[in-house]
């Protein structure tokens, strides 16, 4: 395309990861708006670093969702599952009382898109269309839940062999879900050759407009258990507690040591006006009359020779 143009377009296959959090109009209805601002940048932050460890890249966020791209398909799976653990770990709350925590649903698609490039105030913006981005959507909105994830591949057929133990840090169960027109025939040959992964078929229809497409749904087991809330007391007042004694000295040993250090003297520590008003002003000589000051030396002019 010529360069004249703001738009740029090719094609690629990339991982587009969906997060959305779960009930957030609640969230804005019923807290303030900074608090909830507040939110959304500590939940951001948390996905930006997340994202990094696995070469991923924050496209944009829309209100409180985000959408990522990944190169690879197992690197936007590992983000999925380090993003929820660590929201499960380590929870956002929402509440004074500690009993709300932040909820989230995660779902990606990998497959070929359209990478388009805008040019915005002499910068290019990057973004993605195609089917495998609408595809993402419905598995992060219709498929995933609160405590794990779900994804599909687009124009590709992966065996569910290769899903299992891709993150051996983190312990998963996979299901399959089916949505076909027709869920009469959903026994498929990975079904038979691996038993243990459940399988499901549910209409097309309910991923409005996607088409048929086989989904796998991650649900997180074992987790360790959730950060306990610091407690608050009903009416708190500052109380103060003494420090060990070990502290103490250590914090009194540092006073001493710094007490000891000799400090160099100021140079005008010496010129103090008590020095100045005991000398006699008969005795205050002034500088040109110790040294008088020599003439100036004035060359004499040059003298034409005749």
């Amino acid at each position: 395309m010529s360069k004249d143009n703001k738009t740029r377009s090719k094609l690629v296959e990339r991982a587009i990861v969906f997060t959305d959090i779960e009930s957030s109009s609640e969230l804005w209805s019923s807290h303030d708006q900074t608090f909830v601002m507040h939110i959304l940048n500590k939940h951001n932050d948390i996905i930006r670093d997340i994202a990094k460890l696995f070469k991923g890249k924050l496209l944009k966020t829309s209100g409180d969702s985000c959408m990522l791209s990944f190169r690879q398909w197992k690197s936007a799976f590992r983000f999925c599952l380090h993003y929820q653990q660590c929201m499960e770990q380590m929870p956002i709350w929402i509440d004074e009382q500690f009993t709300k925590r932040l909820k989230v649903r995660v779902g990606f698609c990998y497959g070929q898109v359209t990478k388009q490039y805008h040019l915005i105030q002499n910068n290019w913006l990057v973004d993605y269309f195609g089917s495998a981005v609408n595809k993402a959507s419905r598995m992060e909105s219709k498929v995933s839940t609160t405590n794990g994830f779900a994804f599909c591949f687009h124009g590709n057929k992966k065996d569910p062999k290769h899903l299992e133990n891709l993150d051996p840090k983190i312990q998963y169960q996979i299901e399959m879900v089916h949505f076909r027109n027709d869920c009469s025939n959903q026994v498929t040959r990975s079904q038979k050759v691996l038993n243990t992964i459940q399988q499901h078929c549910h209409s097309a229809s309910d991923l409005k407009g996607v088409g048929e497409v086989t989904a796998y749904k991650v649900t997180l087991v074992n987790t360790p258990k959730v950060v306990e809330p610091p407690t608050l007391t009903p009416n708190p007042e500052i109380v103060y507690t003494e420090p060990p004694k070990d502290i103490i000295k250590d914090n009194i040993k540092k006073l001493k040591k710094l007490s000891r250090r000799k400090r160099s003297p100021s140079p005008l520590a010496k010129r103090t006006p008590s020095t100045f008003r005991q000398v006699d002003p008969e005795q205050r000589v002034s500088q040109s009359q110790k040294e008088p000051i020599p003439e100036r030396m004035v060359p004499e002019p040059k003298q034409k020779q005749k």
